[in-house]
């Protein structure tokens, strides 16, 4: 039979690679206890399953369809819940452009973080694990950060950096989330605090976990 350890390990690994790696926030309501915190430096502490969720979805997450279509003199724009529809047949009969657009998506669409460098320690409810990754900024203007924000959208600005979390779980749920993320490299790469000294850039080597 499993250890406690390593069943803990297990559950961790199943959270992170659907949450953090998959952009699942469903896995909340299935892994993570009724008052559950997650907190990291960037983003404060969130208490709750729905504002896990939420935190999750406000970076990852892509809107509805927009559709828009011109005529002379006039242009109009619809979200997928008006649909076709909307457009009349006469206002068909003079419109010149029409193309459906992507949707307004999240800031970091594309945002993923992996396990990296160390294996999971474990010891009696806690697993600490390091990992690595980012996303590139293609989406809304973005201020959930400490200090500065992403005021203009689609800045195509990518980050990548790595962090340390320790999880508590209780009775099989995990109960805490605490991390401790490369803030400043983050910020640094966004553009809203000052780039770092020469010689004092972040490299990360896959191959020995640094």
């Amino acid at each position: 039979m499993p250890s406690l350890q390593d069943r803990n390990k297990d559950i961790i690994t199943r959270y992170f690679t659907e949450y953090w790696g998959k952009g699942n926030p469903d896995i909340v309501d299935e892994l993570c206890a009724d008052d559950f915190l997650i907190h990291y430096p960037m983003h404060g502490p969130r208490n709750g399953k729905e504002a896990a969720k939420k935190m999750l979805s406000e970076f990852v997450e892509v809107g509805p369809p927009v559709y828009s279509w011109s005529v002379p003199g006039r242009q109009e724009r619809c979200d997928d819940s008006c649909g076709l529809n909307t457009i009349s047949a006469q206002l068909m009969e003079n419109v010149t452009n029409f193309m459906p657009g992507n949707g307004q998506s999240k800031a970091f669409p594309d945002l993923s973080f992996r396990l990296y460098g160390t294996p999971l320690i474990a010891e009696g409810d806690y697993v600490v694990g390091r990992w690595i990754g980012g996303g590139t900024h293609t989406g809304i203007t973005f201020n959930d950060l400490p200090v500065g924000k992403l005021e203009t959208p689609n800045t195509g600005k990518r980050v990548y950096f790595s962090g340390t979390t320790i999880f508590r779980l209780k009775d099989g749920k995990i109960a805490n989330e605490i991390g401790e993320e490369k803030a400043l490299t983050a910020l640094q790469q966004l553009g809203v605090v000052e780039g770092p000294n020469e010689g004092k850039e972040v490299v990360y080597d896959d191959a020995v976990g640094l």
